[in-house]
């Protein structure tokens, strides 16, 4: 559970300049979650069928980062960054 400091620091982000808080990842991701869309493909060009498949935009979409992308397209963002890891394993 977390703890009440947790939950304050996610509250100041929300209201400090419309910042969206950390998404809560169960999923360990292989790669900086930080990136948006776009940067990850440029660095992982196979991750865009990843991106494809959750219907995520990828051309003038993509500068978001991925949790936003899922949070905008409801989706969970611990299945993309599952199927993320999987495909950059894969290489």
């Amino acid at each position: 559970m977390a703890s009440w400091n947790d939950r304050a620091q996610r509250i100041s982000l929300v209201t400090n300049h419309g910042r969206i808080p950390e998404p809560d990842m169960t999923e360990r991701p292989n790669f900086d979650t930080r990136l948006t869309i776009n940067e990850l493909v440029a660095s992982h060009p196979e991750a865009i069928s990843v991106f494809n498949r959750f219907g995520f935009d990828t051309c003038c979409g993509g500068g978001v980062r991925i949790d936003e992308a899922a949070q905008r397209d409801g989706v969970d963002v611990n299945d993309v960054i599952a199927a993320v890891n999987e495909v950059l394993a894969a290489r």
